[in-house]
């Protein structure tokens, strides 16, 4: 088994209540829920797939850009896609 370490997080709490919502039903706990959402975010991110996620359209002058956010450094974006994936494909029915 991999080496476990702690990592802190704050989301905003209609983030977590969706979290706690996957983790209900499929009875499992919230720490298991973000590491399913993580996991399951990051797979989708090595295949390649491109989604867009978050709101950083815009270059410094105010002028759209084309370029994914998923390009940006900052982590809550990429576990903003993490969780839009995972909810996505709960609502689907593929989780």
């Amino acid at each position: 088994m991999a080496e476990k370490e702690t990592v802190g997080v704050r989301l905003p709490t209609d983030k977590v209540e969706e979290i706690e919502q996957i983790a209900e039903d499929n009875e499992i706990t919230k720490s298991d829920a973000v590491r399913r959402v993580i996991r399951e975010g990051l797979k989708l991110n090595k295949s390649g797939i491109t989604v867009a996620a978050g709101n950083n359209f815009m270059d410094k002058e105010g002028k759209p850009k084309a370029e994914s956010p998923l390009n940006e450094t900052d982590p809550y974006t990429l576990l903003t896609l993490v969780l839009t994936i995972i909810i996505t494909l709960n609502l689907y029915g593929i989780l």
